[in-house]
Formats: C-alpha cells, sequence, structure tokens
C-alpha cells in the first residue's frame, strides 16, 4: 500500500448523515491519482459493497445500516494517492429529522471547554472538558445520549432547550461527585429517562427551569451537603415539574440496557409513569426558595 514501510496519513473525520440505504463521501480536496481504496474497519456499521471511483474521487458505500440502537457508529477508509497511503474516518449518524442541519456535533467525544449556540446534536457519551455553556442553544440528544459532567468541570445551560432528537428518549446529564456542577438558567429540559442524575454530591442548581415530559427529571443519590461551591447543595428555585403525556416505556428504545421500572413503580402523578424527582442515601438537599422552611430531605430518602 504505496511506499514500502510508509505509515498511514489520517485525513480530518467527516460526519455522514444516513437518510437512505446508501451513502456517499468526496475527497476535498481531489487532484486524482488514486489507485486503491478499502474499507480497513467499521463499528456499529453494517456495509454491503463499496465503490471508489479514481475519476471524481467518490467513495460510494451500498446497502448501509447502523447496528448500533444509539444511532451511530464509524467506517474507516484505507486509500492510496500516487505513492502515499491514507486513512479516513467517517462518522455516520441516523437521520432522525430532515433537514439533518446543525451548528455544532458531538458523537461519543469530548466536549471542549467554551460556549456554544445554535442548534447541537448529540450522539452516544459526550463528557464536558473545563467549563462548557449552551447559551440561547437548542441541544437536541439521539436515543440514550448521555453528557457527563467529570470531576473538576462544570455545564451551564442559560437559556437553552435539552430534548430529544430522534424517536426515543435520552438518557441523562450525570454529574460524577461534589468537585463537579451543572447550572440551568431559564431553560427547559425535556424528553429524556433519567433528566439530571448526580452522585457523591453532585452540585445542580436551576432557576425558572421547566422539567417536562421526562420518566425521571431528577435523581440524587449519595449527597451529604458538602463540596467546594456555593451553597454546597442542590438548588431549584422557581422550576416547575410538568408532564403533557403519559410517560411510558414506550419511550425506552427496547435495546437500551437501561431499567426504568423500579422508578417507574414509585411513580407519583395519578396514572402516568412519571417520576419527578428521587432522592436516595442523601442529607442536605433542599428544593424550592432557601429562605423558605420545611423543604429539605434530611433523612436519605424521598421521592415526588
Amino acid at each position: 500500500m504505496g511506499v514500502k514501510g510508509l505509515r498511514a496519513q489520517t485525513f480530518a473525520s467527516d460526519v455522514q448523515a444516513l437518510c437512505g440505504n446508501d451513502l456517499e463521501y468526496q475527497l476535498d480536496p481531489y487532484h486524482g491519482n488514486l489507485t486503491k481504496a478499502s474499507v480497513l474497519s467499521t463499528s456499529g456499521v453494517n456495509i454491503t459493497s463499496f465503490r471508489a471511483d479514481p475519476a471524481t474521487g467518490i467513495f460510494t458505500f451500498t446497502s448501509v445500516s447502523l447496528t448500533n440502537y444509539k444511532g451511530f457508529g464509524t467506517i474507516t477508509v484505507k486509500f492510496t494517492l500516487g505513492r502515499n497511503t491514507y486513512e479516513v474516518e467517517l462518522k455516520v449518524i441516523e437521520c432522525c429529522v430532515n433537514p439533518m442541519t446543525y451548528d455544532h456535533i458531538f458523537i461519543d467525544e469530548t466536549i471542549p471547554s467554551g460556549s456554544y449556540t445554535g442548534i447541537v446534536f448529540m450522539y452516544g457519551t459526550n463528557t464536558v472538558a473545563g467549563s462548557v455553556t449552551f447559551d440561547m442553544a437548542e441541544v437536541k440528544l439521539a436515543t440514550d445520549a448521555e453528557i457527563v459532567v467529570p470531576s473538576g468541570t462544570e455545564l451551564i445551560v442559560d437559556q437553552s432547550d435539552l430534548t430529544k432528537l430522534c424517536e426515543y428518549a435520552w438518557d441523562r446529564i450525570y454529574v460524577e461527585d461534589n468537585q463537579a456542577a451543572v447550572e440551568f438558567i431559564s431553560s427547559t429540559l425535556s424528553e429524556s429517562l433519567r433528566g439530571v442524575y448526580t452522585e457523591d454530591g453532585g452540585q445542580v442548581s436551576a432557576s425558572s427551569t421547566v422539567f417536562s415530559n421526562n420518566v425521571m427529571s431528577l435523581y440524587i443519590n449519595n449527597h451529604n451537603g458538602s463540596g467546594p461551591y456555593s451553597g454546597s447543595y442542590i438548588e431549584y428555585n422557581n422550576c416547575d415539574f410538568t408532564f403533557s403525556r403519559f410517560m411510558t416505556p414506550m419511550n425506552i428504545h427496547s435495546s437500551s440496557p437501561i431499567n426504568m421500572q423500579n422508578y417507574l413503580n414509585q411513580t407519583c402523578e395519578t396514572g402516568a409513569d412519571v417520576l419527578h424527582v428521587l432522592i436516595e442515601n442523601s442529607s442536605g438537599v433542599k428544593l424550592g426558595d432557601q429562605s423558605l422552611t420545611n423543604n429539605e430531605f434530611f433523612n436519605g430518602s424521598g421521592y415526588g
């Protein structure tokens, strides 16, 4: 493949939306000299056949299907231009909406520190680095997608909407420990399985935010009221927990390993499979206006 002993050089990865049965990828820029091309590997994708056109530099993949129920996969192609060998990774995503237009997209990767506006697509598990802000953004998450906020990082959701991208619900925002923080300001979180999911003191604050049509909106586990952030507790002020239709396991993809049944058994809305808040093994959790009394959960658990 190319000059003997030459290591394959890598083109920048490219995102391809699978909106039919076939995919095409154009080498750009292309100046001819394509002599060899083959599919090196795939992950989460099936392909029936592959063809590379030396005249145009177009790769054609036929009868393509995603095997990953989360709606994404990868195809790596190795090809030779003249005497040089290259590789390109194509990230294939499920075509959930039409048109598939976005300002930012994250597919099972790190979200770099910074501020993001406009339309944001997310597939798989995406991990916050440093401080990430969604500012007047429309964040759409694919089936079982999640945002992880690890220790030492923060996520700010400011005047933004987080909701599902595809037919099935997305999973959660996971707040890892008491060195991680999430803040909601005048935003909406909807159509998720586990909403905001905090463990080991994960810090969460929300003001003037709506949590709507989630199977569970807020889960708090092992929170003892300690941490480096102001207040050191879970704080929700002037927020609404609503549902406009029944939320049932039908919102969960049949291949999903996430078992919501134990949570749904604790439903607090008559006739509806929805659990707004579940608190376990915790103390120092305060929901609502902190100037009011009788609004704390100190004895380890509660739901509503």
